[in-house]
């Protein structure tokens, strides 16, 4: 599958974030959130809600830590706090594809 415009729209969204001290559509241009790249839906939330929703989600996660970002590969949905790292984490979740979402031997 072809993913160009998606790494073409994500580069854009990177440089962007980059030039600007925030990370949010007055910041991106991209407008009210939840914010679509391609095909992919991306949410920006605090912490907590973050945390809540990502293990509402399925995310598997040791008791005690704190979750700042997941990737839903069913929904193709990404949910980050504000941090262009952890954008850029998620990303690479979905573009490792259908291989991350193998289980791996114990």
């Amino acid at each position: 599958m072809i993913r160009l415009p998606v790494l073409a729209a994500v580069a854009a969204l990177a440089l962007a974030a980059c030039a600007t001290p925030g990370f949010g559509p007055e910041g991106t241009g991209l407008g009210e959130a939840p914010y679509r790249v391609g095909e992919i839906l991306i949410w920006i939330r605090p912490a907590a809600e973050v945390d809540v929703l990502c293990r509402v989600a399925g995310a598997r996660v040791p008791d005690g830590r704190r979750v700042v970002g997941c990737y839903v590969p069913a929904s193709r949905t990404i949910i980050a706090i504000d941090d262009a790292w952890v954008l850029m984490h998620e990303l690479k979740h979905y573009f490792e594809g259908r291989w991350h979402d193998e289980p791996s031997a114990p």
